[in-house]
């Protein structure tokens, strides 16, 4: 099977052309030895099957971030692997995009060049002759909008018929490196054609920025997007969330009333569905999540954001660059921890990974989303504005100011480093493309049922074992049925915990469930469905998740999941960083275990603190 690479700068739509090429016959994963992430895919062409690997975007060989250095280190050390390298350029900055071509090009690197958005370009008065290039670079070059999907077909044509040509033009032969841009000036003046020379007048992108990046406007309309982000998580979602939660309730009940109750049906019913339901409920928010931030990304106002807010991010001792890897953060830590190697500066790095545990991640999307449906009944501001969304809302951003403060206090703490000037380029404002939404959307939501899939089912099962059996005589003796979930082993392991969280209002179920969302924050959700069915009559098991929390009582009486224990609870997920995988990739990016430790200890002390306060303020 054939081998090829994609490269650019970044913003040059390199991505949109992988997602055309491959569709989803995609995977992602991580260069050898490294967690910057890689995507490979396959283009099915006729009979030819060819392998495709998207590098991180560069500008030039000489890297000075990590991402950039493993994208120029493949290139380099892993030349012979690959058949060939396709190039894509921004045809509205061409002069800036055959920079990296040329030092590729004069090293004989066999390249086919992709000029994308050649249409937006032409707008712009940038109209170059393609016949023309191909001859001075003496390479194929092909003239795609892939936005539009125009000319994908002719550049698969093209990969698949490519033939290296090691020659080069005597032109650019003779030029030295310091001269690679009066080469490109000169190729780009015989190649651009006449009609285009016209002085180009305000592009909408730079009119809509006027306001979109104003000193005051610019903050209130990023708040105004993260607001209908979280609208529409709650009110697009609330049908298909319905839907699903019926499903597994309707197979419930008929798996219940078959009535061969034995010990694979009992596993089933209290154990595995309720598991499964428990988090799978949540899936639609998830997908419009991801939806909305695939949106903000591809439209290219996430970049502005970036921009927006890199003077405050400057106040507390950040760098701009440390904006995507926080505001991916709210989709999940671990590829945000990744991201920071985009950060050159390893201080401002450090700090970066250290507060991204304090963002509201998706894992914590599904416990929120419960806990803030029990304190307070939907309703509408006007008639349109969710109080739900208005409470999630409020979340992420005190999320935001929370690690904002920790940031300004670690950069007081650690030792400084140099800050470096924020150099970043603001793409054009471009109409989404559902193809790319859909494979985002796709691969997304298919990792987190992968990922979270494995760990519910595992957890699910080792859950209705330790409630549904317990000691016999004693706590290691042989293991026996019991109907009392509180003689169970689960009621065992509650128990022993039971006085160190009695303080924050938490039974020794809830304490289950915080013990085991240690492995994934979403599966509170799950180990409380699959615990509360286990405890809960027949009758009681077809009540959904928060109907049933509803029913359980304290000793005293009173609500056990009353108003002081679900703000308790929202706090206490609010602060601590319940995820072992967040921690194994912070260790293997800072090298060391000291980091993730202290995070562990400081966010857990502080979700203890908090929730142990509001008990008393909230009763």
């Amino acid at each position: 099977m054939q081998k090829i690479a994609i490269i650019g700068n970044p913003n040059s739509g390199k991505s949109t052309v992988f997602n055309l090429l491959t569709g989803l016959r995609q995977k992602t994963g991580n260069y050898p030895g490294v967690t910057v992430e890689r995507k490979s895919g396959i283009l099915h062409y006729g009979t030819t099957t060819i392998q495709i690997i998207d590098l991180p975007g560069i500008y030039t060989l000489h890297a000075l971030s990590d991402d950039e250095r493993v994208a120029v280190e493949t290139i380099l050390q892993e030349k012979e692997n690959f058949n060939f390298f396709i190039y894509v350029a921004d045809t509205q900055n061409l002069r800036r995009s055959l920079f990296l071509f040329y030092q590729l090009k004069a090293m004989g690197f066999p390249l086919l060049l992709v000029l994308n958005m050649v249409e937006t370009a032409k707008n712009k008065h940038l109209d170059y002759d393609t016949f023309v290039l191909e001859e001075i670079l003496n390479v194929p070059v092909v003239p795609i909008e892939a936005i539009k999907s125009k000319g994908i077909k002719r550049l698969m044509a093209e990969i698949v018929g490519f033939k290296n040509s090691q020659s080069i033009k005597q032109i650019l032969e003779k030029q030295e490196a310091s001269c690679h841009y009066e080469t490109i000036d000169y190729v780009l003046k015989i190649s651009r054609k006449e009609s285009s020379q016209t002085t180009p007048t305000k592009s909408f992108s730079e009119k809509l920025d006027i306001y979109l990046l104003h000193n005051i406007w610019g903050y209130v309309f990023f708040a105004l997007a993260m607001f209908l982000v979280f609208q529409a998580v709650f009110t697009l979602a609330a049908f298909p969330m319905l839907w699903i939660e019926n499903l597994f309730l309707f197979t419930t009940e008929q798996l219940t009333d078959l009535g061969k109750k034995n010990i694979w049906t009992e596993l089933l019913v209290e154990g595995l569905l309720p598991g499964i339901s428990g988090v799978m409920v949540f899936l639609p928010q998830i997908a419009i999540l991801f939806l909305m931030l695939s949106l903000l990304e591809e439209s290219g106002y996430m970049t502005r954001a970036t921009y927006l807010m890199d003077g405050f991010m400057q106040k507390i001792g950040l760098h701009g660059r440390s904006v995507l890897p926080l505001l991916s953060g709210t989709a999940c830590a671990i590829p945000a921890v990744m991201a920071t190697r985009s950060i050159p500066d390893a201080k401002e790095r450090l700090i970066t990974i250290l507060i991204i545990p304090l963002l509201t991640c998706s894992a914590k999307l599904p416990v929120f989303i419960l806990l803030i449906s029990m304190l307070m009944p939907e309703y509408y501001y006007l008639g349109i504005l969710s109080n739900r969304a208005l409470s999630m809302s409020l979340i992420y951003f005190s999320a935001f100011l929370i690690s904002a403060l920790a940031a300004a206090l670690l950069n007081k703490i650690l030792s400084k480093g140099h800050q470096k000037p924020f150099i970043m380029e603001l793409p054009n404002y471009k109409k989404p493309q559902w193809q790319n939404l859909i494979t985002n959307i796709y691969l997304r939501c298919k990792a987190f049922i992968g990922g979270a899939g494995k760990i519910i089912l595992l957890v699910s099962f080792i859950l209705w074992f330790l409630a549904s059996f317990g000691p016999k005589a004693g706590l290691f003796s042989e293991p026996a049925r019991t109907e009392n979930i509180s003689n169970s082993y689960a009621g065992v392991l509650g128990k022993g915990i039971e006085p160190a969280i009695k303080p924050l209002g938490y039974d020794w179920k809830i304490g289950i469930a915080l013990i085991t969302s240690f492995a994934a924050r979403e599966v509170f959700v799950g180990t409380l469905a699959t615990i509360y069915s286990t405890s809960n009559t027949a009758a009681k098991t077809q009540l959904r998740l928060e109907e049933k929390l509803k029913l359980e009582k304290k000793p005293d009486g009173s609500p056990q999941f009353g108003k002081a224990t679900l703000i308790s609870l929202l706090l206490f997920y609010f602060f601590a960083l319940q995820c072992f995988s967040t921690m194994a990739i912070t260790k293997k990016e800072t090298g060391s275990w000291r980091w993730p430790l202290l995070q562990f200890i400081v966010f857990g002390s502080l979700g203890y603190i908090f929730a142990f306060f509001s008990q008393y303020m909230f009763l």
